[in-house]
């Protein structure tokens, strides 16, 4: 890092190995001039989609990406949380006219348990979203204290095995609530429980010959528990519907850790407002969903792409022998080309056209088109900072090739997959409060 920083308008030159590479041993130098950046990427985000149908109708959707649940943020749109920021995001949906909404909280590691609640209450009607249970057996309930629900509409919460703590939170309510349709990995990760931060330096005070920083401890106070009763811990929180990726895999999860807390169950809480009165059409939506993988080529090639990483995962090693060496990059390569193809294809069928929207563009009378930049297209699998990289395969940052296909069929599905939805309901298009109730 030290390396890195300089004075600014300077120039530095980083060496790397290419993400998409097919040769591990070609290296790249890119060129950065040294300059102030706002960093944006931990603050919702979101894009309006709009996807030509049968007889010539463009249907429109919403893709809203959270990738923490965050107390405050410094953008420039002044907002204060994570809750103001996807209210601001959905009011401006709202107003483009969609139709239906992804929420995406892949790889979310969770923040504050308060945000979590409070987002719900953007799409649920005030009442119990989670139950906290202290160490002597006091259960102490989460409710949201929105006035109103901001979006009503169809909607789709899409999530993988990186996907907890905190999010677990929302996406269990929206599952038990019966507000939306569970997309992703089998699971989530499975944390249910709260920590806190206890600074070391405050029982120091006053002692001689002390450091500036003693350091902080991090120990559990509180398990998580969903308004049916059960434990997110471990079990997590399971998808209505199962789409293929990387990161599905038996290494993830909170039963991974050492020492985990063990899977029970609490009383369900007293709430007349389970319980939607829109159908979710579990069943037809997972046939339909089944078969278009099924049929799907680039699924093939993440499926293949799947295989090859638990198989490195399997035996955990490196061969020394030059051909055999050689050999597996080929095949690397050539399952590459075959993705690459197969990606390429879909695109030139695909007339999906996709706009961003940033905090800093609710307000803008037009949003910008993406170009050559389908949604998802550049997501990268991240672990959450607190927990260790040893949950990850190292096969996995090997082998970013497959990361551009999973994430093109994976947003594709979801989006047919919505799509289904709002046809089954034959409901409303949606509605939007244009004001954020009192919190």
């Amino acid at each position: 890092m030290e390396m890195v920083h300089g004075r600014s308008g300077t120039v530095v030159r980083l060496q790397m190995i290419p993400g998409n590479s097919k040769d591990p041993s070609k290296r790249r130098v890119v060129t950065l001039v040294r300059r102030e950046v706002r960093l944006t990427e931990g603050e919702a985000q979101a894009q309006l989609i709009e996807r030509p149908m049968a007889d010539n109708i463009v249907q429109k959707l919403g893709w809203i990406t959270v990738p923490r649940f965050y107390e405050g943020s410094d953008s420039s749109t002044k907002a204060t949380s994570v809750t103001h920021d996807v209210a601001m995001l959905l009011k401006r949906l709202g107003q483009e006219g969609i139709q239906g909404l992804v929420l995406d909280l892949r790889n979310n590691g969770g923040g504050s348990v308060e945000e979590a609640v409070q987002m719900s209450g953007l799409f649920v009607n005030p009442g119990p979203i989670a139950q906290l249970k202290d160490p002597g057996g006091a259960i102490h309930l989460l409710k949201g204290q929105l006035v109103r629900t901001f979006y009503n509409g169809p909607m789709v919460v899409l999530e993988n095995k990186l996907t907890a703590s905190a999010s677990e939170i929302f996406s269990a309510a929206m599952q038990d609530y019966g507000r939306a349709v569970i997309v992703g990995d089998s699971s989530s990760f499975g944390k249910g429980t709260v920590q806190a931060v206890i600074d070391l330096n405050e029982f120091l005070h006053g002692l001689e010959d002390t450091a500036d920083s003693a350091g902080a401890l991090k120990i559990t106070i509180e398990k998580v528990y969903r308004v049916t009763g059960e434990a997110i811990q471990l079990k997590g929180v399971i998808s209505d519907i199962t789409i293929p990726s990387l990161t599905d895999s038996s290494e993830f999860g909170e039963s991974e850790q050492k020492h985990p807390l063990a899977y029970d169950r609490a009383a369900p809480t007293a709430n007349n407002a389970l319980g939607d009165d829109k159908p979710l059409f579990f069943d037809e939506l997972r046939k339909r969903s089944i078969k278009r993988i099924n049929e799907d080529p680039v699924f093939h090639d993440l499926s293949a792409e799947i295989h090859l990483i638990k198989q490195k995962s399997r035996y955990n090693c490196v061969s020394l022998n030059e051909e055999v060496l050689r050999n597996e990059i080929a095949e690397k390569v050539r399952l590459q080309d075959k993705a690459d193809a197969d990606r390429i294809a879909a695109s030139g069928h695909d007339r999906t056209k996709y706009y961003r929207l940033m905090l800093a563009d609710v307000n803008r009378p037009k949003l910008a088109l993406q170009k050559n930049a389908k949604l998802g297209a550049v997501r990268k699998h991240a672990v959450p900072a607190e927990y260790s990289n040893s949950l990850v395969p190292d096969t996995l940052g090997e082998e970013d090739f497959g990361i551009a296909t999973e994430n093109g069929a994976i947003t594709r599905e979801t989006l047919n997959i919505l799509s289904d939805l709002i046809s089954l309901q034959k409901r409303p298009l949606m509605a939007t409060n244009t004001e954020l109730g009192e919190r």
